[in-house]
Parts: C-alpha cells; sequence; structure tokens
C-alpha cells in the first residue's frame, strides 16, 4: 500500500471521527439549555437510541483513528485496514441510525414555530448532511483498495 493511500485512509478516518465528536455535541446541547422543552427526540425511545449510539460512535471513533493514526506511522500495519473500514462503517451508521430516528421524531412529533426550534432543525440538518459526507469519503477512499 502506498503512502498516498494510506494518507487518504488516515484523512477520512479524521474526517469521520470529527464528524463522531460534532454528533456527541449536537446530542448534548439537544438534550439541554432551551432545546429542553422542545426537543421531541430528547425522549424516548428516541433519546435511548441517541444515548447508546453516541457513546458508540464515539469510542469507535477514538479506537478507529488511532488505528489510522497507527498505520500512517507504520505502514506495515496494512493488515489492519478491515479494522478501519468496519471501524469507520460502524460509526457512520451509529450516527445515521439516530438521525433517522431522530427525523422520525420530528416527522411525528413535529416541533413548533419558534428561534430555538429552527436552530434544532438546522442543527440535524447539518448533521446528516456530515455524516453523508463521511459515507461518500468512506466509499470514495476505499472502493479502490
Amino acid at each position: 500500500m502506498n503512502k498516498e493511500t494510506i494518507q487518504r485512509v488516515y484523512r477520512v478516518t479524521a474526517l469521520i471521527t470529527f464528524t463522531a465528536i460534532a454528533f456527541y455535541l449536537f446530542f448534548q446541547i439537544s438534550k439541554g439549555g432551551p432545546f429542553r422543552d422542545i426537543n421531541p427526540f430528547g425522549e424516548d425511545p428516541y433519546d435511548a437510541i441517541g444515548s447508546m449510539a453516541i457513546q458508540v460512535a464515539l469510542l469507535l471513533g477514538i479506537l478507529t483513528y488511532a488505528r489510522a493514526l497507527r498505520l500512517r506511522d507504520e505502514p506495515a500495519q496494512a493488515g489492519k485496514i478491515r479494522l478501519i473500514l468496519r471501524g469507520n462503517s460502524l460509526v457512520l451508521l451509529a450516527i445515521l441510525v439516530t438521525l433517522i430516528g431522530d427525523g422520525h421524531a420530528l416527522v411525528a412529533h413535529p416541533l413548533p414555530p419558534s428561534y430555538w426550534g429552527n436552530v434544532l432543525r438546522v442543527e440535524l440538518t447539518l448533521m446528516f448532511l456530515l455524516a453523508l459526507i463521511g459515507v461518500m469519503a468512506l466509499i470514495a477512499v476505499f472502493r479502490p483498495i
């Protein structure tokens, strides 16, 4: 495996780990402050899905990033590239499952028209976009491998 491929794997893993951290922050922020009273996905079962998913996404994101960092420093670790692919895939799956559940909550229990309701919608939309960018980047990097 050449250095350019390893660098691309590292970059996509860094992007997905960043997405996991952003997802964690989105989840925590949406449960507190002005969102607490209007957040339809702050109640179970939506909250239970997100509570488990943030832990899975964050833990796997950090572990996978560590593997990609090691691969970048030691190209002999190329045999573990499948673990990096699987880790990144599971991070994105955990995020997307939660976001789909949150989207369902918004459809089932629409937010009242308000400033904070709009902020919550924008945050959810941006998380969807960030996750989809991660999926497309992962496919683009790992397909040729």
